[in-house]
């Protein structure tokens, strides 16, 4: 068996090495599955050794931010004079 590296691009797939097989040659795909974070990892080596418990994902907030007006002079400014 030989094993080479290619790109797919959503329709086909483009080998990173040039390959002597004729053409029309009939090949099987292997898929790598993706590695897992090495964050993922410790959390699940935690979770094994049942130093923490698991908790549900939390979905991320896809609320836009807008700051709010506020009146008076800069919050900086506010925190310097009262440090005097």
């Amino acid at each position: 068996m030989l094993r080479v590296k290619g790109i797919y691009d959503g329709k086909t797939i483009t080998l990173l090495e040039p390959l002597a097989l004729p053409k029309n040659t009939a090949v099987e795909v292997l898929i790598a599955e993706p590695e897992p974070e090495p964050e993922q990892l410790y959390r699940q080596r935690l979770l094994h050794l049942g130093l923490i418990k698991g908790r549900p994902d939390v979905p991320a907030d896809t609320t836009p931010y807008t700051p709010i007006q506020v009146s008076g002079p800069p919050l900086s400014q506010t925190i310097i004079e009262k440090r005097r």
